[in-house]
């Protein structure tokens, strides 16, 4: 091409490659899903462990509330909170039990956030990233408290 180099953009190398141009034409690259299974993926705890991870954020858990809709049961709700809809995020944080175990148990957890932020991707993605603020770390030891 007349000494011309041809890059794409979409990509930090310049090369073309499908999921690029596909993550671009769909608007996905800077997605708060695409970003937590990325961090999900990369990981440093036990394959298991991360299988469970991205189970949770993909939201296939057999909770209460996916096993009501499928038929398997004729109860959403919480045998031990007895009123509540069982959904990941109760069972993960927001249960009365659950959160009377991550105060507890993280006590030295000074981020408000953690317990109450958002929806169940927000708050993975929240504690899987760690950074300033959290402990040592911190996503290492999120992901395997949550396994």
């Amino acid at each position: 091409m007349n000494g011309m180099n041809v890059a794409w953009r979409s990509s930090l190398d310049g090369n073309f490659k499908v999921k690029k141009a596909y993550y671009f034409v769909a608007n996905l690259e800077n997605s708060p899903n695409i970003m937590l299974f990325r961090i999900l993926w990369r990981w440093e705890g036990a394959g298991r462990s991360r299988v469970l991870l991205w189970k949770v954020a993909k939201g296939v858990l057999a909770t209460n509330e996916a096993r009501c809709e499928g038929g398997f049961t004729g109860s959403w709700s919480c045998p031990m909170c007895e009123n509540e809809k069982v959904t990941i995020l109760h069972c993960m944080r927001d249960s009365q039990y659950t959160q009377t175990f991550w105060k507890e148990a993280i006590t030295f957890l000074t981020n408000s956030f953690f317990l109450y932020a958002g929806d169940l991707h927000e708050w993975m993605t929240i504690n899987m990233r760690g950074g300033r603020g959290f402990p040592n770390r911190w996503p290492l030891l999120f992901g395997i408290i949550l396994d």
